[in-house]
């Protein structure tokens, strides 16, 4: 096979990786709120998040920079991927070790201390991570590709069956960290046919990998507390039951965010080529991103937040439709979220990570305070309300906060400028819904006429636009 098929191939097998992620996440998030109920949920969602922060320390942006090495020479880097290896096993060891640890000190209550050692042990496979630089470098992606799709059949199967036998919590969390443990064993009895690192500590190798990695994992480490420290303020500050109401109204979020995570994989590998080759091209790119992420989005959100109380009915159960108004304020956030793959993305083809950073740390910091500001509130906006709330703010915030940075001030300029016409669409369409008190089916309907209608009226689309999806759908 020749390279460009190679890669194309290895292109749709990473697609349908990513995709059966996120739609067995999404699966096995519709089983468990059903048969939990809010507060088990909430309990399910607290260990996830929680143990999610110790990933970070697993991690270290270690993987990453172990890739770029071993694709620039395979069989020349046994030494740097096998101390990164052992230097991955310490810090896997030590994670582990600290979540138990810390949620003993912070007084977690000892059944959730059980429930995050089992979810935790899922943190003890992050080293065999490292044997996927060997397919990274020999393009052979199809093969972890396939391993994940089969674990994500597994952790379906796996949980289902817990839910038929009517099994505890505690077998909820084996059944997710299962599958993982079986992904990392085939992807290290693979890996080892193509490439034997030498296993081995050596000091001043593992501290220059740390030196290269530790922007990454700060970076990392920022977006984690951006994206879950509210739900453990949440879980804190007002229970489980709370958390597995916000948590809810979250995957409906996560899973609209599938569309702008598959879009940016596809066209990252363009913005790359063309940050080094044609900064006109580049421009180009990352803004057709934003608008078309942006004409999509809209009327996806605005569908959500019209009718959030009847989605988290039909997804979730009855009882989640309580958390209505967290979900109609938290939906806003993710064109925020798409913008900010968008600028990520550019961010790291064009090599300007350092101001990334500072922006995720910023937003991650303010996010923190208003959550403590908002979530004890007794009003309406306290709660799982305020916890939307202060999402929002604080991810918006992060807009702001790219225009003050020049070397990524044309990224938030771009966005800013491309989600004003969808914007403005969607108000007629709202107005259209609200005036007529219409129902979920007759609002989804007349939402995407009017939304429709009033970006052509309004030219959201230009004649190149048009050229380009005539080319998409064009038989050849």
């Amino acid at each position: 096979m020749n390279i460009f098929r190679r890669i194309a191939a290895n292109t749709l097998w990473l697609f349908a990786a990513h995709l059966s992620s996120r739609l067995s996440n999404l699966a096995v998030t519709l089983i468990l709120s059903r048969y939990l109920g809010a507060g088990g949920f909430g309990a399910y969602s607290f260990v996830c998040a929680y143990v999610g922060f110790f990933i970070v320390l697993t991690d270290m942006g270690i993987d990453l920079w172990i890739t770029r090495e071993a694709s620039r020479d395979l069989h020349h880097s046994e030494d740097v991927v096998g101390c990164a290896i052992v230097l991955k096993t310490l810090l896997s060891c030590a994670a582990f070790a600290l979540s138990i640890g810390t949620a003993v000190l912070i007084g977690v209550p000892t059944d959730k201390v059980v429930l995050i050692l089992i979810a935790g042990l899922g943190l003890l496979l992050a080293p065999l991570t490292l044997y996927g630089s060997a397919f990274s470098a020999t393009l052979q992606l199809h093969l972890p590709a396939r391993f994940e799709i089969l674990g994500r059949v597994l952790l379906i199967g796996l949980v289902s069956l817990v839910v038929v036998i009517r099994g505890s919590l505690r077998s909820v969390l084996a059944a997710v960290v299962l599958p993982g443990a079986l992904v990392a064993f085939l992807n290290l009895v693979y890996a080892r046919r193509i490439f034997r690192p030498r296993l081995a500590f050596r000091r001043a190798m593992a501290l220059e990998i740390l030196a290269k990695a530790l922007p990454i994992a700060a970076l990392l480490l920022f977006t984690q507390l951006l994206l879950r420290i509210d739900q453990l303020m949440l879980e804190w500050l007002c229970g489980d039951r709370e958390l597995g109401l916000y948590a809810a109204a979250v995957k409906c979020c996560e899973a609209l965010n599938v569309i702008p995570a598959v879009f940016i994989a596809s066209i990252f590998p363009l913005l790359s080529r063309t940050a080094g080759d044609s900064r006109e091209s580049f421009t180009k790119v990352y803004g057709l991103s934003l608008k078309y992420l942006s004409l999509v989005l809209v009327p996806l959100i605005t569908i959500l937040s019209l009718y959030p109380g009847e989605i988290l009915r039909a997804c979730f159960g009855r009882e989640f439709a309580e958390g209505a108004r967290a979900l109609g304020i938290l939906s806003w956030s993710s064109l925020v979220v798409a913008a900010g793959y968008v600028v990520m993305t550019a961010t790291i083809s064009l090599g300007s990570q350092k101001a990334l950073l500072g922006i995720t740390g910023a937003a991650a910091l303010f996010n923190v305070v208003l959550n403590l500001l908002f979530i004890p509130r007794p009003d309406p906006f306290g709660g799982a309300n305020g916890a939307a709330l202060a999402t929002l703010v604080s991810y918006s915030s992060s807009v702001a906060l790219i225009l003050l940075f020049p070397d990524v001030r044309p990224f938030g300029a771009a966005f800013l400028k491309h989600a004003l016409k969808p914007l403005a669409a969607l108000v007629p369409a709202v107005c259209a819904v609200r005036i007529g008190s219409m129902g979920v089916g007759a609002g989804v309907l007349v939402t995407g006429a009017v939304y429709a209608l009033s970006i052509v009226t309004l030219r959201g689309l230009d004649e190149a636009d048009y050229r380009y999806l005539r080319s998409v759908f064009r038989r050849q």
